[in-house]
């Protein structure tokens, strides 16, 4: 039978998928003819499909000795030399194949794909447009453009091209999927939950769509639908680690942590050398107050993976509020080498260093507040610079930031302020403004509601900031000293004779709203008078908010009345407030804004503080830095208040 013959017969077998019969008529064309052009690249092709690869490169290499006019087995061999990931040559094979035929879009389009696996973006990008100039209908070309653009972070093209390639296919999922990744890097998350409910219809049972739909829901705070949504995931994948991670976060955020342990534990189910699992585990140990084990869940995550940064991150946390400073430093520290763009640590780092009276460097790092801190005080929009040193004859503007107590400590530096500047404004809250402009005459105050004329300044600074550049040291500070902020004493003569009678008359307050130190800061109102309920003293509540039936509960069970200043809102009238602090002999309180209005003030000041207090009131002794007239009492076991009413009930009873 002649050559050709036998060839059709080959070809026809081979497209029959009779492999085995089409080979050996492979085989003998090729020992009758060995440079058989059709022969090679049909037995390399048919080599290929049966898995013998290098026996297929070998064929399809004499192939294109033999004939470098056909695109085709150029481009054959290139997909070849893919899949053996030798792209580099792929490459270069796709490139002869383009030479040969400048139209062969599938050759731009293989090339592309080459070029993308290899990371040279631009050039993948290149052959792509290519490829769409041949063939504008090429679906996955589009597809893949779109992909480039998101990685590259170029999310307004990445939009266009998958634009592009849903003109041409509106019913396939994972476009959706890409679609809404993309929504959601634009921050449009209503655009990209579109998109993904989109892709789970036209996907049944797309847990990745899912996934990320509920990790919207949470960005959002949305955390029931995101907990629901996760939930729907784990039907469909109960193996999936990560839904359980995540639920575990979210009931932390919720300070539901016996269920973010049920829910961590079911990822450590799966997998108990799962680091970010362990690291989760230990977070919620250590809002469980079970620091002992967070602190061993942690060391095992870090024994699978010592270059995670967020688990040191985490032991730097735990440490801290142990007390155990330097160890949580080098914890910090070590996160930091790790990944240095993490603001948040670097806030963390310098609330640290402040607590361990490393000033200089505290004062400096303590900018990261604006990039990493959870307070909700944003930047002034201004486009006048912030003061510098060698700007004194420059008009100063002087803003408030977070909430009134931490403006109130910061205050004290505005005694010094005229070293700064001779023309000065400040901004502060207006249900302080009374207080300020009594106590700094010299200094023109104002509403940080009112938005400022940059016509009126020349440099401005948070109030904040004021200690990196009027802070020398804690002995210099301490020694100059003094309560800056003057009452109102007609006021405070007129409360006196009110509530004053012939015990001594103590201000109590008891808790703050803190979102995330609240609960380690406040106390029980039933529990602290129960310490000293046998104490010859009258009480008097400068607690803020709604707290009637606290005070109630206290009269009806041990008939002590808690005496109220009906006339005053001790959260909105601030000056009020204060003239009420000072008709007392004696202010008794936990860590909140009362404490800063009486320290300030130069009213003697008990300040009930937990075994891991905030960085302001340092770690060392019973003298406050900030506040002369104010004593520390300090938890000596952390959540355990015992200690702290023992000691007040000894100092109370010689008033």
């Amino acid at each position: 039978m002649p050559i050709n013959a036998q060839l059709i017969q080959a070809h026809s077998l081979h497209e029959n998928g009779q492999l085995d019969d089409a080979k050996l008529i492979y085989e003998r064309i090729l020992l009758i003819e060995p440079a058989h052009f059709d022969a090679l690249q049909l037995l390399g092709m048919l080599m290929a499909q049966l898995g013998f690869d290098q026996e297929a490169l070998q064929l399809l290499l004499k192939a294109v000795e033999v004939n470098q006019g056909n695109a085709i087995v150029f481009n054959n061999l290139a997909l070849l030399l893919n899949k053996q990931k030798n792209y580099l040559s792929a490459i270069d094979y796709f490139s002869k194949a383009i030479e040969v035929n400048p139209s062969y879009a599938e050759a731009y389009y293989n090339r592309a794909i080459a070029l993308q696996i290899l990371g040279n973006f631009e050039n993948a990008k290149l052959s792509y447009l290519s490829c769409i100039a041949i063939n504008p209908q090429f679906f996955s070309a589009h597809i893949n453009l779109g992909f480039i653009s998101e990685l590259r972070k170029d999310y307004d093209s990445a939009l266009i091209h998958y634009k592009n390639a849903l003109n041409l296919k509106q019913n396939y999922a994972p476009l959706y999927f890409n679609l809404g990744n993309v929504f959601k890097e634009l921050n449009q998350f209503k655009d990209a939950i579109e998109n993904y409910d989109l892709a789970c219809h036209f996907q049944k049972n797309y847990k990745e769509a899912l996934f990320n739909k509920a990790g919207l829901f949470e960005l959002e705070g949305d955390f029931d639908n995101a907990l629901t949504t996760y939930d729907e995931v784990l039907e469909l994948d109960s193996n999936y680690i990560e839904c359980y991670l995540n639920k575990s976060i979210i009931f932390c955020k919720l300070r539901r942590f016996d269920q973010a342990k049920i829910a961590i534990e079911g990822a450590l189910h799966l997998q108990r050398d799962h680091p970010a699992v362990l690291n989760q585990l230990g977070i919620v140990l250590r809002c469980l107050k079970m620091h002992s084990l967070a602190l061993e869940k942690i060391s095992e995550a870090l024994s699978v993976d010592p270059q995670f940064a967020l688990a040191y991150v985490n032991q730097g946390n735990v440490l801290t509020e142990l007390n155990k400073f330097t160890l949580a430093l080098e914890s910090y520290n070590r996160a930091l080498e790790l990944e240095p763009g993490m603001t948040k640590v670097q806030w963390n780092r310098a609330l640290l260093l402040l607590q361990m009276k490393f000033f200089d460097q505290g004062w400096s790092e303590y900018e990261y507040r604006w990039s990493g801190a959870d307070f909700k005080t944003t930047r002034l929009k201004t486009t006048r610079p912030n003061w510098q040193p060698g700007d004194q004859d420059k008009r100063l503007l002087i803003w408030s930031e977070q909430g009134i107590g931490t403006e109130f400590m910061f205050a004290n530096f505005l005694t010094k302020v005229h070293l700064m500047s001779l023309q000065i404004e400040v901004q502060v809250e207006s249900r302080s403004l009374d207080i300020y402009r009594r106590s700094f005459p010299s200094l023109k105050f104002s509403s940080n509601e009112v938005l400022l004329d940059e016509s009126a300044f020349d440099c401005h600074l948070p109030i904040g900031s004021l200690p990196q550049f009027l802070f020398a040291n804690e002995k210099e500070f301490r020694s100059d000293n003094r309560p800056y902020l003057k009452i109102n004493h007609p006021l405070c003569d007129q409360l006196r004779s009110q509530f004053k009678k012939t015990r001594p008359l103590v201000g109590i307050s008891w808790s703050t709203r803190s979102q995330t130190t609240g609960q380690d800061r406040s106390i029980n109102l039933m529990e602290f008078i129960d310490s000293i309920k046998y104490l010859d003293l009258d009480f008097i509540s400068l607690q803020y908010g709604d707290v009637k039936d606290e005070i109630n509960e206290v009269n009806k069970k041990y008939g002590i009345n808690i005496q109220t200043a009906d006339s005053i809102d001790n959260y909105s009238n601030i000056d009020g407030l204060l003239s009420l602090i000072h008709a007392c002999d004696l202010v008794l309180s936990i860590d909140n804004s009362t404490v800063h209005f009486a320290g300030a003030s130069g009213k003697k000041t008990w300040v009930m503080l937990p075994f891991n207090a905030d960085w302001r009131w340092f770690n060392d002794g019973d003298q406050c830095m900030w506040y002369p007239s104010t004593k520390l009492f300090r938890q000596e076991t952390l959540g355990q208040w015992g200690s702290v009413f023992k000691r007040l009930r000894q100092e109370l009873v010689t008033l």
